[in-house]
């Protein structure tokens, strides 16, 4: 399949990411505007909401952001004929209500980046669709096939649970059936949450920013749930 340039796929692949920075300054910023409200309630109420809204915006495009980085190292191939799949429309990172999140996180991984490509690309906005199927259908040439066809089979929640460590890769190859599965090359590859940490560490300035990310990280889905649940009873009165 031929497709995007070499220079454009390696930009792809190893752009830098400037949104995690931004994004935990002006969650800063809000906090510090916050304190110094006179009124300390009303203060409290939308720190906690503002920072809530913000951590969980930073979170979600984390997870997306390793999740690409992982299924395109898993699909590599040499030098010579690099593809990757391209990042997916902002849109289903940012503009989705709390039911559609809950909602693309069920979605197995070959589903979730079959969704329109952002349009920064100029490509038409099924490029990603049209690449796993050729994957698929064998029509380009993976090593480890069998590898490739359980990490698209499993949901975007699976993989959360990989990436914070909730389930193991030898549990998860069990419930989908897989066989012929690499788990060395799987965990060579695979970029967890530790890594995410640290990233956050070497931008918080206290533990308490710290904290907060460790409490969204490992109960992302549960917090959505429970808002979810929260909304719908708002609406039913």
């Amino acid at each position: 399949m031929n497709s995007t340039n070499k220079t454009t796929k390696n930009l792809l692949i190893y752009q830098s990411d400037n949104t995690f920075k931004h994004e935990y300054e002006k969650m800063k910023d809000i906090d510090n505007y916050l304190k110094i409200k006179r009124n300390r309630n009303d203060g409290k109420k939308k720190h906690r909401h503002y920072s809530n809204f913000i951590f969980f915006k930073i979170i979600k495009f984390k997870l997306f952001h390793y999740c690409y980085k992982f299924i395109n190292r898993m699909i590599y191939i040499n030098n010579e004929e690099k593809i990757c799949l391209l990042k997916i429309d902002h849109k289903y990172i940012a503009q989705l209500n709390i039911k559609e999140y809950l909602d693309l996180f069920k979605l197995p991984l070959a589903d979730l980046f079959s969704l329109g490509v952002n349009n920064i690309f100029n490509l038409k906005s099924d490029y990603n669709a049209k690449l796993i199927n050729e994957i698929l259908m064998q029509k380009i040439e993976i090593e480890d096939f069998d590898t490739i066809i359980f990490l698209f089979k499993i949901t975007f929640n699976d993989w959360i649970d990989l990436f914070t460590y909730k389930k193991d890769l030898f549990t998860l190859v069990n419930e989908y059936n897989a066989v012929n599965v690499n788990y060395t090359k799987i965990k060579k590859n695979l970029i967890c949450v530790n890594h995410l940490l640290k990233e956050i560490s070497n931008f918080g300035e206290s533990d308490k920013y710290f904290s907060h990310f460790l409490l969204y990280i490992f109960n992302l889905q549960r917090w959505l749930y429970n808002l979810k649940k929260r909304n719908d009873k708002k609406n039913k009165k």
